[in-house]
């Protein structure tokens, strides 16, 4: 996946409320949904796209080309949240 890419970290995002009480928002686990995460681009529509951009999932999300303006990978969480961390891994290289 991503061959040509390889130089570049593929990040894995999800979102956290600073507070025990407030746990992570579920990109993770899948709380949250392909449906509601779209990004730019993505190289390959099956182990690239958007929805793969998970932390600790299988794939991760690739972006087309790495000169696009804008780079982005969008989440939608449906509902207004003080977002106040957001935890990226780079993909495991194979």
């Amino acid at each position: 996946m991503c061959e040509k890419y390889k130089q570049f970290f593929l990040v894995k995002p999800d979102f956290f409320r600073n507070s025990d009480e407030f746990p992570p928002l579920g990109v993770e686990k899948q709380f949250v949904s392909d449906a509601q995460m779209t990004a730019s681009s993505t190289s390959d529509p099956v182990k690239a796209s958007a929805g793969n951009g998970r932390l600790n999932f299988n794939n991760a999300w690739c972006s087309a080309t790495s000169n696009e303006e804008p780079l982005f990978l969008q989440i939608d969480l449906n509902e207004i949240h003080i977002i106040t961390a957001v935890s990226v891994s780079p993909i495991k290289k194979k």
